[in-house]
């Protein structure tokens, strides 16, 4: 590895008349480019001396060419116009070239960075010469960013070099939190006020909302999405990788490669078409999509909705104690009152406050029951269990029940709401079934897309748009029991969650008894298990659709499928289970191990474990 600096050399080194003979020549071709090159590094000889005599520098090549730009910074020393530079590189080894070096032949020298604050400076520009609309990166919303700009306000780096990293200028830095220790905790909003103007695009945020995987660090992506291998180096030896040029270039390397990664990441996962779908169908920013904002996706979409219908919708809360108390104070003492500052805020009345704000960062149970979870029969299943599932079920309920703000009425004393019994559709049904029926029309397209010679960039495209659509209407229910939420409504999350283990026990019974007379092993929440007691894989979808027609058929919006068919089954307790799930392909049956909730899945276990207790599982299961 070497060091690349630039020489300016002054006037008695490249003489203007000597020069444009040597050009005039070269055009008219009485010499060729070589030769000109080489009357070049000649006359560039001297300089080569006095720098290698100066600085002790035994072993460097240098190259002169004719720029086609012009130096317009504020540098005296350095001529305007176009002029000859000279390329200098030289071993790592050798220690850098201050950045105030002159000499008899040059004048001034580029590419010295001898601080961090130099450094970091010169990131910054070249920042700005990309001038990129979308930052990549892998954590670097909850790590690399909040560390570039701590080191840049510890180094003292102007506010015209560090709001480079964004298109907004600055004068003030703003305030930045401290790092969060939590891996993936997102942006803080002072970074996001200092890349004002570009998209930040995290993969590790972005792929804990796509996927479902144990880990999401970037080795782990790298191998289950990408199929490749990424070296990791750990943090403690990062230091010492500076010791040598070629662990050092190791370093450059395998970050080089990450920086890879994550892109390739970002374009596998289709994270900005899908973001961008999102944002669409939200009415919200796409910088906060692409954080993972997922609750202020959905008050966006509501509060269009709403507005359009002329609703007058509901305060958004502070979430900061501080915040909502000196609002309260000027509420009940007068905004005039020269003392307010000196009031006792805590004894003060907070009688009339949303009782949703939580001003405690301490982590609260569910303030209200959620879905069903049936007691499972333990043990070891050596025939068929087919898992049927409803398919969106919070939102069917919302449909099927008609339950919206507009519709149901709350008592005062909080108690569980009764269903509505207005016909006349609620604003939430409406937006639900108007975003099923885009998603369903998608999907149409989508199908006769596939049977025909369609470009796969139109069927990725559509495939991109049912998704957003899908990921819209399932997080609708959840702005209902979010406490800080602007619409946040426990009556109606309540409800909902009622009427879900209402219809979750009703289906348990139906099959139980009547004429199908099944035995249901477990459920939960929107899900029963059944096992069938056959050994044919065709009997047991046979059992699986006279149940789905028999389920069906009671309800309008409510549809429950098969969503899996286990070969076999070993159920420990709720939520707890091993399994050789079937997946089929091109009509083809292959088993796949499925683990849930188990201890080895856990993140925070070594790797020998979850070997053991994988052998274990096929030992037992296969």
């Amino acid at each position: 590895m070497q060091r690349c600096i630039y020489a300016i050399p002054n006037g008695s080194l490249f003489q203007n008349d000597v020069v444009m003979k040597i050009e005039k020549d070269v055009k008219e071709t009485n010499i060729s480019a070589t030769d000109f090159r080489t009357k070049l590094q000649e006359m560039a000889s001297g300089l080569k001396t006095e720098i290698a005599n100066i600085y002790w520098i035994v072993t460097f090549q240098v190259l002169a060419w004719h720029l086609l730009r012009s130096y317009a910074f504020e540098r005296t020393d350095i001529p305007f116009g176009e002029n000859y530079f000279l390329k200098i590189n030289y071993p790592f080894k050798d220690p850098p070239l201050p950045s105030d070096i002159k000499g008899e032949l040059f004048s001034a020298v580029l590419g010295t960075h001898t601080s961090e604050r130099a450094l970091l400076n010169r990131l910054m520009i070249e920042l700005h010469k990309l001038d990129s609309d979308v930052l990549v990166g892998h954590n670097v919303s909850g790590f690399d960013l909040d560390v570039l700009l701590h080191r840049a306000q510890a180094c003292r780096v102007p506010s015209s070099m560090w709001s480079k990293i964004g298109r907004l200028k600055r004068s003030v830095m703003p305030k930045l939190t401290k790092g969060s220790t939590i891996f993936g905790s997102g942006a803080s909003p002072g970074i996001m006020s200092c890349i004002a103007g570009r998209l930040l695009c995290d993969t590790y945020l972005c792929s804990r909302d796509l996927l479902k995987e144990v880990s999401y660090s970037l080795t782990q992506l790298a191998k289950t999405q990408l199929n490749k291998d990424r070296k990791e180096i750990a943090p403690h030896d990062v230091q010492l990788m500076f010791q040598s040029s070629e662990s050092l270039m190791e370093l450059i390397e395998c970050s080089e490669t990450d920086a890879w990664l994550s892109m390739e990441l970002m374009f596998h996962l289709s994270v900005l078409p899908l973001t961008r779908q999102l944002t669409n169908i939200s009415g919200n920013l796409w910088g906060k999509t692409l954080q993972g904002a997922r609750a202020q996706r959905v008050e966006y979409l509501l509060l269009h909705a709403f507005r359009a219908r002329k609703y007058i919708v509901p305060d958004k809360f502070s979430l900061h104690p501080k915040e909502t108390k000196m609002t309260k104070r000027k509420v009940d003492h007068g905004a005039q009152d020269k003392d307010i500052d000196d009031l006792d805020v805590d004894n003060a009345n907070f009688e009339n406050d949303s009782p949703h704000i939580d001003h405690g960062k301490a982590k609260k149970g569910p303030a209200y029951a959620g879905g069903l979870v049936l007691e499972p029969k333990r043990g070891l299943y050596d025939k068929f269990v087919l898992l049927l599932d409803f398919n969106s079920l919070y939102p069917s309920i919302i449909r099927e029940y008609n339950i919206c703000f507009t519709t149901v009425e709350r008592s005062l004393d909080g108690s569980v709401p009764h269903v509505p019994s207005s016909t006349k559709p609620g604003v939430l049904p409406e937006l639900l079934k108007t975003l099923i029926d885009r998603r369903k029309t998608v999907k149409e397209l989508l199908k006769k897309a596939s049977g025909l010679k369609v470009q796969q960039l139109d069927i990725q495209q559509l495939d991109i748009q049912q998704q957003a659509l899908k990921l819209t209407a399932n997080s609708m229910y959840g702005c209902l029991g979010f406490s800080n939420s602007r619409f946040y409504a426990k009556p109606l999350a309540e409800l909902i969650t009622l009427q879900g283990r209402e219809i979750l026990q009703s289906t348990v019974d139906l099959v139980q008894k009547n004429k199908l007379n099944l035995e249901v092993i477990y459920g939960d929440t929107d899900s029963i298990m059944i096992y069938s007691g056959l050994d044919d894989v065709e009997e047991a979808k046979m059992i699986a659709r006279k149940v789905i027609k028999e389920v069906n058929q009671k309800y309008k919006c409510l549809e429950i499928d098969l969503d899996g068919l286990y070969k076999r089954m070993l159920l420990l307790k709720k939520k707890k289970y091993a399994a050789v799930k079937l997946q089929f392909k091109d009509g083809t049956a292959y088993p796949v191990i499925e683990r849930k909730g188990l201890d080895m899945v856990r993140r925070d276990w070594s790797l020998l474990s979850k070997e053991l207790g994988d052998d274990c599982l096929d030992q037992n299961t296969i």
